[in-house]
């Protein structure tokens, strides 16, 4: 099958509506160890060498990114199929928080440093790791207000 014959196709199945999102909506899309809040920009896209179902563009988040100088371009990923392994439903609460970020949490009754290592991890909000003695907890969304502080 020839690159216009993949592309075809896949043009009929974008007019069926036969993906989840549509163009210019905000998902989670998998990227490095978690999942990133970004944008879908194209469907059935060719130009990664593979037929992708979603070409996403990956909101700014601070260390993530190609550097620039000072600054960092905005990243786009993949997602090859349309499974929440690869793109998910974009959840209404928005972390405060960045994979990677130095944060405290509260631990025993009082907060201890560590940097989150996990976004949106089997449906809580982080996971998060001790900067001493390595334990790893998760915070759901419903108390990281009250437990995850910078």
């Amino acid at each position: 099958m020839t690159k216009a014959n993949v592309a075809a196709e896949m043009s009929a199945l974008a007019d069926k509506g036969a993906l989840r999102f549509p163009i210019g909506t905000t998902v989670l899309a998998a990227f490095k160890s978690g999942y990133h809040f970004g944008k879908v920009v194209k469907h059935f896209d060719l130009s990664a060498n593979a037929a992708n179902a979603y070409r996403i563009k990956l909101e700014p988040v601070a260390g993530v990114g190609v550097h620039l100088g000072t600054m960092h371009a905005p990243i786009e990923v993949w997602a090859p199929m349309d499974i929440d392994k690869y793109v998910r439903e974009a959840p209404p609460f928005r972390p405060r928080f960045n994979v990677e970020q130095e944060v405290e949490a509260c631990c025993k009754g009082s907060f201890v440093k560590g940097k989150v290592i996990k976004v949106w991890d089997e449906g809580n909000a982080y996971r998060y790791a001790h900067r001493t003695t390595g334990p790893e907890l998760t915070v759901p969304p419903f108390l990281s207000s009250h437990f995850l502080h910078s």
